[in-house]
């Protein structure tokens, strides 16, 4: 996301050669200059104030959030497709409109969802989540505490030794110990096989936690997984029968589960930092169930064209797109998403503006595309990508 210091100079940024390749034809070289620039003509029809008005539009609340599949996203979507319309762009969704219909499986958090340590029962979003796609389980082991889940012969290292964690459930801190060279992690992707190892003992399940100091934390995990998930067309796929529950737990929950077994988060990470450290058995039981509901919800891109003048290079075409989605209404709460994303939806539209304003078409089309879905995996961009409705997939886009 760009800064709000350099919003003064988006425009610049945005109309450069992107724009300059809709008016520049194979024999420009050849053709004298024109008196104004078109780029200076199309900087000055964008206006601040235009971009301001359309941010505040679409972060109103009778938009409440612009979420995919929800009222506020179609709402958004019908003032974006009012907006090319009054342009005077050309429809280029389905049957002769400015929408594209994108079919989305929604999957909410059922109120039997649960898990509890001993008997202490923790709070869904706040203390844990369930890592998507888990789908409707159920599982219960005892709790073992395993550190970082490191075995490493060559350095001495073997956090699994001392505990059978197969039925169980593993307790681990994810990310690098300290000390180590978070690039190396990284690039080894050494994470990924640290969970294909513990995958490969069959747990029941595994409780991932953060230290705090990560750049991102299991906290944020948790408040992204416990919110409702979209998936693009049919029902999303879960983990297969048999694969362990994935836990996603905050500074918060994990207390209380170290809590339940006598200990605190913060023992608990000074002895997972010692390569001597062994895996402890916490002496708790651990009961999940997962529990979701899905739905078929249908949501819109929103796409129009500004079609070239000349005969061949109006073949080929500029693509402008922003997401115009946010999270919407979750919990109770509206998430408005004025920077992300309704500011860019909002400068997109100033530029098409400009095109519009100028006295002459330009050699190539330009489409503008507004795509939902994108908070959930750039689902709307992936689907227009995939059908290009009113579109010649033989054309060629810059």
């Amino acid at each position: 996301m760009r800064s709000r210091t350099d919003r003064g100079r988006l425009p610049a940024f945005i109309l450069s050669a992107a724009m300059l390749a809709a008016f520049i034809s194979p024999a420009a070289a050849q053709t004298a200059a024109p008196a104004r620039p078109v780029a200076d003509q199309l900087r000055e029809s964008i206006t601040v104030q235009s971009i301001a008005d359309s941010t505040k539009a679409l972060a109103a609340p009778e938009m409440e959030g612009r979420g995919t599949g929800q009222p506020g996203g179609e709402k958004a979507a019908n003032w974006i497709a009012e907006k090319f319309k009054a342009l005077g762009m050309k429809p280029l969704g389905d049957k002769g409109s400015y929408l594209q219909k994108v079919g989305f499986t929604e999957t909410v958090i059922d109120p039997a969802t649960s898990f509890s340590a001993g008997d202490t029962m923790l709070e869904y979003g706040k203390d844990f989540a369930f890592m998507p796609r888990t789908g409707d389980r159920r599982a219960s082991g005892d709790i073992v505490f395993v550190g970082y889940a490191i075995q490493g012969k060559a350095a001495g290292i073997d956090q699994l030794a001392d505990v059978d964690i197969a039925g169980k459930f593993v307790a681990m801190i994810e990310g690098p110990p300290p000390g180590f060279s978070k690039e190396i992690w990284k690039k080894q992707k050494l994470q990924r096989a640290i969970m294909r190892n513990l995958y490969s003992k069959g747990p029941a399940g595994i409780i991932t936690f953060s230290r705090g100091d990560e750049e991102q934390t299991e906290d944020q995990a948790v408040d992204y997984f416990s919110r409702r998930q979209v998936s693009l067309g049919g029902e999303s796929k879960n983990l297969p029968e048999g694969a362990p529950v994935f836990v996603s737990m905050t500074a918060k929950g994990i207390e209380k589960v170290f809590a339940a077994a006598g200990m605190t988060r913060e023992k608990a990470i000074e002895l997972a930092g010692d390569p001597k450290f062994r895996g402890k058995d916490l002496k708790v039981k651990a009961k999940a169930i997962s529990k979701l509901t899905t739905s078929k919800v249908t949501a819109y891109n929103v796409v129009g064209l500004i079609e070239g003048s000349d005969p061949n290079l109006s073949k080929e075409a500029v693509l402008f797109s922003a997401h115009y989605d946010a999270y919407g209404k979750l919990n109770g709460s509206i998430y408005a998403g004025a920077a992300d994303n309704a500011l860019g939806t909002a400068e997109m539209l100033s530029v098409a503006e400009a095109y519009t304003k100028l006295g002459r078409k330009p050699k190539r089309s330009m489409i503008f595309l507004a795509v939902t879905g994108e908070e959930y995996g750039l689902l709307g961009s992936k689907y227009w990508a995939k059908e290009r409705p009113g579109t010649s997939k033989r054309s060629r886009l810059t």
